[in-house]
């Protein structure tokens, strides 16, 4: 926590990281989405709710979906639902396994 506060990469500006917070899924794989790396829309059409994917945040979806940093819930991506702390830790997980390929 109180690294990724001090050295800005991520945090909510709050002080803290909640167990929950009222960011949606979708800020997730903005979060983490390098700046230029595209997404197929392809990835997003398993799920039965990619349509609820904000404009603004479908490309960065389609980049973490497509590394399968952000894997859904069965069907369903949930892009608007709010990220429990837990999916976030898996999120970053998957992200830190990656990148240490």
């Amino acid at each position: 926590g109180s690294w990724g506060r001090g050295s800005g990469v991520w945090g909510l500006g709050l002080g803290h990281f909640p167990q929950s917070t009222s960011e949606a899924q979708a800020e997730r794989g903005n979060d983490l989405h390098p700046e230029g790396a595209g997404g197929s829309a392809s990835a997003l059409s398993a799920f039965s709710d990619a349509d609820d994917v904000s404009a603004w945040a479908a490309d960065a979806m389609a980049w973490a979906v497509g590394a399968k940093l952000i894997q859904g819930d069965g069907a369903k991506l949930m892009p608007q639902d709010g990220a429990q702390r837990a999916q976030v830790a898996a999120i970053l997980q998957r992200f830190c396994e990656k990148a240490a390929r």
